[in-house]
């Protein structure tokens, strides 16, 4: 799974080096299904690549409030330095599955906007940093991710994470689920507070944590890291 990431991340990175630069210049014009095939490529470069682990999804402005939202030639937007961009993708390779998303402004983006931002961070932070008991079900620790965003009323309307497979489904058990799962050492899942203002934009911050033990002097617990 590191080595997978490892990988992912080098892909990624070239990426959105590129995307960042030629955006900022304003010499060549990108939309979603450009972000879409480009990373793809980005990707397939990386040994023991088997294809992206589902549809990569970017989503410009008011197609991010939606939650679902897969570019189209009919949805597909221009991308500028006016609002959020989502990405969402993920890896198939020989040695394990990815999956992160990120969101990004070229631009200035409002006070509020910052702030909402920072929140849904915070509750990505305070869900990766957590120590529980081994006895706690994943479906009771969603309220971690979003306590900061109830702190002002708002909140997403999707489980926060899943767990993801080795060369599988990259979507498995969601936590805030109907039937709780408990967690285990070297379990791997998804971390991805977020929040969306219809017809505006949306935020969502995705990274895969892992369960490992922690030996405490009064018992045994777990804490998620990355």
């Amino acid at each position: 799974m590191k080595n997978a990431h490892m990988k992912d991340a080098v892909a990624l990175s070239d990426f959105l080096s590129l995307l960042q630069e030629q955006i900022h210049e304003g010499k060549v014009q990108w939309d979603e299904l450009k972000v879409v095939h480009t990373l793809d490529e980005y990707r397939q470069q990386q040994d023991l690549n088997r294809g992206p682990s589902f549809s990569t999804i970017a989503a410009f402005g008011p197609n991010g409030a939606l939650i679902h939202y897969k570019p189209s030639l009919e949805t597909n937007r221009i991308i500028d330095n006016s609002s959020f961009l989502i990405i969402d993708s993920g890896g198939q390779y020989l040695d394990e599955t990815t999956d992160v998303t990120s969101t990004f402004h070229f631009g200035l983006a409002t006070q509020r906007q910052k702030e909402i931002y920072t929140r849904v961070l915070m509750g990505a932070i305070d869900l990766a940093a957590l120590v529980f008991s081994d006895s706690i079900a994943d479906s009771h620790v969603d309220i971690i991710a979003r306590q900061n965003l109830y702190q002002v009323e708002l909140d997403y309307h999707h489980e926060t994470g899943h767990g993801i497979g080795s060369f599988l489904n990259v979507h498995e058990m969601n936590i805030n689920s109907k039937e709780p799962h408990r967690f285990r050492a070297n379990y791997f899942f998804s971390d991805e507070p977020s929040y969306y203002l219809p017809n505006e934009y949306g935020i969502r911050l995705e990274t895969i944590l892992r369960v490992v033990d922690v030996k405490m002097t009064v018992h045994s617990a777990r804490i998620a890291v990355h």
